[in-house]
């Protein structure tokens, strides 16, 4: 499966709000332990909860 936002890249994870697929330099975490698309992620950060943006996984993430 190919990352929703970058056709050219394998994904890594779906996202648990949309099930959009996603490679990890678009791949968010929050501390409840979902992972989140960048659209969700963001919104997430809007609203406050606990979230991480993929600069933070993403170098680990590629290679899993």
């Amino acid at each position: 499966m190919h990352c929703h936002y970058h056709p050219d890249r394998v994904s890594v994870e779906a996202c648990e709000v949309c099930g959009r697929p996603m490679c990890a330099d678009c791949l968010w975490y929050a501390d409840s332990g979902q992972r989140l698309c960048p659209v969700h992620g963001e919104l997430w950060q809007l609203q406050g909860r606990d979230v991480h943006p993929p600069e933070r996984y993403a170098a680990g993430a590629a290679f899993s």
